[in-house]
């Protein structure tokens, strides 16, 4: 476990050593427009793969908001529309209550946005870079990239 150290005293960041694609923008028939207000019919179509069919339109709106807002894509499962049964105590009843939910691959695409995915030399050289609990010998080698999950030089 590293011991955290003051902001002076850390290593400059260095880019990661895996190339990495920016994402392009979407494209096709289920690509989102910042221009867009409604749902086009072919993306209605694809909520039904998605398991939102029968979400209310409210519920759809957000999230067509919430994805123009963020840049994150329901279609590729960037982000998501999860439907919980929730209590309500003016009907005392269950009833579905949609939220919506980010998904590994959508923080990967915010952390990939803000620069934030270069990850510190340090963590990422503490991880190949290990003892042997049984022989206490220095192991070295390569880890698989946080961001690709490729095998990256150490």
């Amino acid at each position: 476990m590293l011991s955290p150290t003051p902001e002076s005293a850390q290593a400059p960041r260095r880019p990661h050593p895996c190339p990495i694609t920016p994402p392009t923008a979407p494209q096709g028939a289920l690509a989102i427009r910042t221009d867009q207000s409604d749902w086009s019919p072919a993306q209605q179509a694809a909520f039904a793969q998605l398991g939102i069919a029968d979400a209310p339109y409210a519920d759809k709106l957000v999230l067509l908001n919430q994805s123009q807002r963020t840049g994150l894509d329901p279609f590729t499962r960037q982000i998501y529309m999860i439907g919980r049964m929730a209590y309500n105590p003016q009907t005392r009843q269950k009833e579905m209550k949609y939220t919506l939910q980010t998904s590994i691959d959508g923080f990967r695409v915010v952390a990939q946005r803000s620069g934030e995915a270069v990850w510190g030399v340090a963590r990422f050289e503490s991880y190949a870079s290990y003892k042997d609990e049984y022989s206490g010998k220095e192991k070295t080698g390569t880890a698989p990239c946080p961001v690709s999950g490729r095998r990256c030089p150490t």
